[in-house]
């Protein structure tokens, strides 16, 4: 079985500055990683890079066995990568129903009905909303419709940047709800958060990086406490202080 998606030595330069710095990691299907990291860690810039928004510099992005390094945004998109930002996808401008009828527009009829409805029912307060124009929804509800309208296309691979930005902490719970379903009915998901304890709770795997660079790598529940406390907070930089392997490749279970 090829592995859901592969990254070997990737970085990202914006100019002369390095956001990504040979990252390199492996996941297997169904499987949730948690990419962990202070602001301005190179967190963003790798979520883009695997999803084709910016390009990398060097280094291969493997997705189910295919080389897509080259490929358009648009293509990854159709081979069933879903994409959600650190701004909401959405279409402010369209109504609720519209924005999910765009988002199942290449299903057949039958099923576009079914999968619009899963997303009502997934998020119900969406369906009390449908007739609204997106653009009027609160924060909370606009992202339980971007993670909707990804969710609804049945991706094989969902790359998710800051999740829980600006939300209060019960919409958050609300979302990740809806994630960890998602997770277990086996899809597989790159999580980019600074929500840590909610992105360690469904994450099989934890990536954490600094200044562009992976600096661990290993099981979510290894990261949860002394590893978070190193590298995410404000005790220094070393790796050989706590025993931990600054290139070590993510273990798939």
């Amino acid at each position: 079985m090829s592995a859901a998606l592969q990254i070997e030595e990737l970085s990202v330069r914006y100019g002369d500055s390095v956001a990504v710095d040979q990252v390199s990691l492996t996941m297997q299907p169904g499987e949730c990683l948690a990419i962990l990291g202070a602001n301005g860690a190179g967190k963003s810039s790798l979520a883009a890079a695997i999803a084709r928004v910016v390009t990398s510099t060097t280094g291969s992005i493997i997705i189910d066995g295919q080389e897509v390094s080259a490929w358009s945004a648009h293509r990854l998109v159709r081979s069933g990568v879903a994409y959600l930002p650190e701004q909401r996808a959405i279409f402010p401008g369209l109504l609720v129903e519209e924005n999910l009828r765009l988002a199942v527009r290449r299903m057949t009829r039958d099923h576009r009905r079914s999968a619009i409805e899963d997303a009502f029912d997934l998020f119900p307060v969406l369906r009390d909303r449908r007739e609204q124009t997106a653009a009027t929804l609160s924060g909370g509800e606009q992202q339980m419709l971007a993670l909707a309208s990804a969710l609804v296309t049945h991706p094989k691979l969902l790359v998710c940047d800051e999740l829980s930005l600006g939300l209060a902490p019960v919409i958050v719970d609300i979302v990740y709800g809806a994630l960890n379903r998602a997770r277990e009915a086996g899809l597989t998901i790159v999580l980019i958060e600074q929500y840590v304890d909610k992105a360690l709770g469904i994450a099989d795997n934890a990536l954490i990086m600094r200044r562009g660079r992976q600096v661990w790598a290993g099981a979510a529940d290894a990261a949860r406490d002394t590893v978070a406390q190193q590298y995410l907070g404000s005790t220094p930089e070393t790796d050989s202080s706590s025993g931990t392997h600054p290139q070590k490749e993510v273990e798939s279970h």
